[in-house]
């Protein structure tokens, strides 16, 4: 069984969607450059990832440390499953920081959970931090809101 983070987008206002969709893509490439991951689209070597507005975030682990692939997109995310079982691969940090970022700048627009717990998610939240220091990482998980104010995670 797989390591598995899931979302949920609940759009009303297409305007936000439109805007903000197209700075996620922009901040997931900064992510995926930050991250240095070696990274490529479902699997398939030497294909790199997907990340743009049209079709949406595609990508999984490279060689062997592939597991499932991430496809993020919230208009086609219906078409799919709005999952993602990383099996705490290397990629894992690139798909919890891409759905942090979600979280960041959807709010409430996107709905994350996880089979982690917030403690898990440390890493991600170290790269968005470094990535955007002066915006406010907030616990995504209720049953986790202890871990929220240990600023010994990020460090």
């Amino acid at each position: 069984m797989g390591y598995t983070h899931y979302w949920r987008w609940n759009f009303t206002n297409s305007k936000l969607l439109d805007e903000t969709w197209s700075r996620l893509v922009e901040d997931t490439k900064a992510i995926v450059k930050a991250a240095d991951i070696p990274l490529c689209k479902s699997a398939t070597p030497g294909v790199p990832p997907v990340i743009d507005v049209t079709n949406g975030i595609h990508l999984n682990g490279a060689d062997s440390d592939d597991y499932e692939d991430l496809f993020f997109h919230p208009e086609l995310d219906r078409h799919h499953n709005e999952f993602c079982k990383t099996g705490e691969r290397p990629y894992d940090v690139v798909v919890t920081a891409i759905l942090l970022r979600a979280s960041m700048l959807f709010g409430s627009a996107i709905t994350v959970s996880s089979d982690g717990h917030w403690a898990d998610w440390q890493s991600a939240r170290y790269l968005i931090s470094e990535l955007w220091p002066e915006e406010e990482i907030e616990c995504l998980f209720e049953s986790d809101e202890e871990d929220e104010d240990d600023e010994s995670l990020l460090k």
